[in-house]
């Protein structure tokens, strides 16, 4: 993150793809709940064209349910090209499959969706700089790409 010139590819050996694909659109996102409360306020995200990516921790799945309905219904999906989930450190006692609630949510989302990338609330996470154009890369065979097109400076 220090360089000067282009980022290149990063790859994340937990990452999953639960939706094919290959999009591209500048990075955007962050901590899921955070992310909700912005709606609403001068601090919303802004999503159109965008590759979102949200993490979160000690939520339940149906919490984590309720925050992405709730930015699919505020409109912050609709022009969003792809999706990339964290590592989503869940409540221990979960007993809902997190995994089908993207999917069921996302059921009509067209881009892909890559899921336990590893970046998050926890030690030795990858960083991830917001604001940079990627494109995002998701296939069954082969692990999920972010590949960033071009650097900090630009």
């Amino acid at each position: 993150l220090t360089g000067h010139g282009p980022i290149g590819k990063t790859i994340s050996k937990t990452a999953q793809t639960l939706k094919t694909g290959e999009a591209g659109g500048v990075l955007v996102g962050g901590c899921l709940s955070l992310i909700n409360h912005g709606i609403g306020t001068a601090y919303e995200l802004n999503t159109k064209n965008t590759i979102l990516f949200f993490e979160d921790i000690n939520e339940k799945v149906y919490e984590l349910d309720r925050m992405l309905i709730q930015l699919k219904h505020a409109g912050k999906m609709s022009k969003v090209k792809g999706i990339i989930i964290g590592s989503m450190i869940l409540d221990q006692n979960e007993k809902y499959d997190f995994k089908e609630m993207i999917l069921d949510i996302f059921n009509d989302f067209d881009g892909p969706i890559i899921n336990d990338f590893a970046v998050g609330h926890f030690d030795n996470t990858q960083t991830l700089p917001f604001g940079v154009k990627v494109v995002l890369k998701a296939d069954k065979n082969t692990e999920p790409i972010i590949d960033f097109k071009t650097s900090l400076y630009e």
